[in-house]
């Protein structure tokens, strides 16, 4: 993180507090689990019981991403076309159980 031109020792400074006025409620939320943590590294937990806490946001961030993942590829199924560059976004057809479904791969 760059530091701040006022500030003479040149160390980095507190990163600058995220706006939450245009976020999700779902990523309010988050940000919200994330704060409370503080500044515990998550190395720590490995020798202690895991949180109940940590659990949860586990399962409220797997939740955000699968939803934004299935509306990207609802994009990609209707005709979106992705912007170039470094990365590609593509349907795919996947062998399951249940037959063939597309999935989502990024490039």
């Amino acid at each position: 993180m760059k530091s701040k031109p006022s500030d003479p020792s040149g160390t980095a400074s507190e990163p600058e507090p995220i706006a939450l006025g245009d976020c999700s409620p779902e990523t309010k939320r988050l940000v919200l689990i994330d704060s409370e943590r503080g500044k515990k590294s998550r190395g720590a937990t490995a020798q202690a019981e895991i949180p109940q806490g940590d659990i949860e946001e586990l399962l409220a961030r797997r939740r955000l991403f699968e939803e934004f993942e299935e509306e990207l590829a609802v994009a990609l199924s209707k005709g979106a076309k992705v912007e170039p560059g470094v990365h590609d976004l593509q349907l795919v057809p996947h062998r399951s159980r249940s037959g063939f479904v597309l999935k989502l791969v990024v490039k």
